[in-house]
């Protein structure tokens, strides 16, 4: 009889401290929703209401959307930044290109210009045409074959020339070797051996010493 008695007294002890504990939830509870705001559901203390569940669901929602928005600008901004970057890197690589062009260009006009200028003094006295400068600080690569044609012209004149003072210092000695020849038949008569002339006006040779012309079938040997 006494075990029985301990028995139910611990039992009621137990639901006490159990009944305790949720009364301290419940109070608990209530206060942190009137700190954060929240409705109260009076026939279920321990539960959130309906209507802050739908406010919930639609604050995680609006959140959720929230993310994936910045997440989209966050990307848009990193595909334009990664354009500009791009197109910076290709502007600097066409002005690269631009001042290596340029500085080629400069680089071939004076070498042109030089050549010309070289190329004028020759002592043929052949000048370049008046449009070639022009044309060389116009298009130095177009005018190049032009450049090229100056100096054939050139070269192909001075070789004319050349040849021609060649043929010039042959011909000279070519009648030196043959005058002695002619001069020394010329002083000669057939007859008396003495000098003889030439007439002009008759075509025919005369001897002074023999006082005769020779005759027409006269040749010398």
């Amino acid at each position: 009889m006494l075990a029985e008695e301990r028995r139910k007294e611990r039992e009621r002890k137990r639901a006490e401290r159990e009944r305790k504990a949720a009364e301290r939830r419940r109070e608990r509870e209530r206060r942190r929703r009137e700190r954060s705001g929240e409705k109260i559901c009076f026939f279920h203390p321990l539960k959130r209401s309906m209507s802050r569940n739908n406010e919930l669901r639609q604050v995680a929602l609006e959140q959720r959307l929230a993310r994936e928005r910045r997440s989209a600008e966050d990307e848009r901004l990193a595909k334009e930044r990664e354009k500009e970057k791009k197109e910076r890197k290709m502007a600097q690589e066409r002005r690269r290109a631009e001042r290596e062009r340029q500085v080629a260009d400069n680089r071939k006009k004076k070498e042109l210009i030089s050549i010309v200028s070289e190329l004028a003094r020759n002592e043929l006295g052949i000048s370049p045409p008046d449009e070639l400068e022009a044309k060389i600080m116009g298009d130095p690569y177009a005018a190049e074959a032009e450049v090229k044609a100056y100096r054939e012209m050139i070269e192909a004149e001075r070789e004319r020339r050349s040849t021609e003072q060649e043929a010039e210092k042959e011909k000279p000695r070519k009648q030196r070797q043959m005058k002695p020849d002619l001069m020394e038949k010329e002083r000669r008569c057939p007859s008396c051996g003495e000098g003889i002339r030439h007439v002009v006006s008759y075509r025919r040779w005369y001897c002074d010493n023999c006082a005769k012309y020779l005759p027409k079938s006269f040749e010398l040997d």
